[in-house]
Parts: structure tokens; C-alpha cells; sequence
């Protein structure tokens, strides 16, 4: 089963067929499977593969190019949820551990690609997050002191189980019995 962890996540199929390579992208909705993406390039595999059962390096870099292509859709696709098949030329060849070596490489790089471009959009959105929290902080420092108050409550409270015990007196119990200007 593919993903139940995930189940309205978008599920991808990639056919490295002898002479197209296919990719379908679907997103499942309760029992009903929409298409939302279909990509097909002539790769020509299997005009590529020579009496020898060896793979011409023009066929080699068709296919390599192909899954790249492949590769940047299905970084949208949360892992476990494609699938790729191989059919007849794959099969025929001499080496398939070499071909298919040679995808996994790519498909590390596009992984590492992709997981910088995550860091980054993510140290871009905090520097923005940061930003606007020092504008709103610096208009209000009893709300700033406040919110860093609930975020050490927050991540000290891993439990439902958790029990928090106030003083009469303290800030947090003042906010919650009166309001933030403790009347």
C-alpha cells in the first residue's frame, strides 16, 4: 500500500518504457483518482541498445535527461508515494545495475537539490517571520513578553498528561484571571 499515512497526498507511476518514458501524477480523493499530470518524451531505449544488449551513451543521456525532467515534478510528491516500473529493455541489457545506478545518482542529486531549495525557502520565510515579529514586539513589549511567555509554556508541554501550577502572583496567572493589564 502506498503511503496510508498520507492518503489525499498526490501518488505518481513512472513507466521507463523501451521507447517512451510515462509519468502520471494522480491525487486520490476517498474512492475516486483524478489525473492531474501526464508526461511522456521519447527516449528511444530500446533503439538504444545495441547487439551487444549495451546501451548507447546518446540513449544513456536521453534517459538521464528524461528523469530529470521527471524529477523535478515529483519533488512535489511526498516520498513513498511514486512508483517506477522498468519494462523489456531494461530487462535485456547486459548491465541493467549500471543504468539503474546511474538514475539513483541523479535521482540523489535532485534530492539534495531539493532539500537546499527547502532550507532556504525555510530561512527566508523566518527571516520574514523574525521581521515582522520585531515590528510587532517593538509597538507592543508587553504582548512581546507575553507571547515568549506562552512559547516556554507551549514547548514545555509535550502531554496531554502535563499539569502546569501557578502562583497566585505570577504574570501568566495574572494575564489569565484579569486580562493583560491586570485589573
Amino acid at each position: 500500500m502506498i503511503g496510508a499515512a498520507e492518503p489525499d497526498a498526490d501518488v505518481a507511476a513512472v513507466d521507463l518504457g523501451s521507447n517512451s518514458f510515462h509519468m502520471i501524477v494522480a491525487r486520490p480523493r476517498g474512492h475516486e483518482i483524478t489525473v492531474v499530470d501526464k508526461l511522456r518524451e521519447p527516449v528511444r531505449l530500446g533503439a538504444g541498445l545495441g547487439a551487444d544488449k549495451q546501451l548507447s551513451p546518446e540513449a544513456h543521456q536521453r534517459a538521464m535527461d528524461c528523469l530529470e525532467q521527471f524529477g523535478q515534478r515529483l519533488r512535489a510528491i511526498p516520498p513513498g508515494r511514486a512508483r517506477v516500473v522498468g519494462t523489456n529493455t531494461l530487462r535485456r541489457m547486459r548491465n541493467p545495475k549500471q543504468f539503474l545506478a546511474a538514475a539513483e545518482r541523479a535521482r540523489q542529486v535532485l534530492l539534495a537539490e531539493a532539500y537546499r531549495e527547502a532550507e532556504e525557502l525555510t530561512g527566508e520565510g523566518d527571516a520574514e517571520s523574525a521581521a515582522i515579529y520585531a515590528n510587532v514586539y517593538g509597538q507592543d513589549t508587553e504582548f512581546y513578553n507575553f507571547y515568549r511567555s506562552l512559547d516556554v509554556y507551549r514547548t514545555g508541554f509535550q502531554d496531554r498528561t502535563d499539569i502546569l501550577v501557578l502562583e497566585p502572583d505570577s504574570e501568566l496567572f495574572r494575564y489569565f484571571k484579569n486580562g493583560s493589564d491586570g485589573r
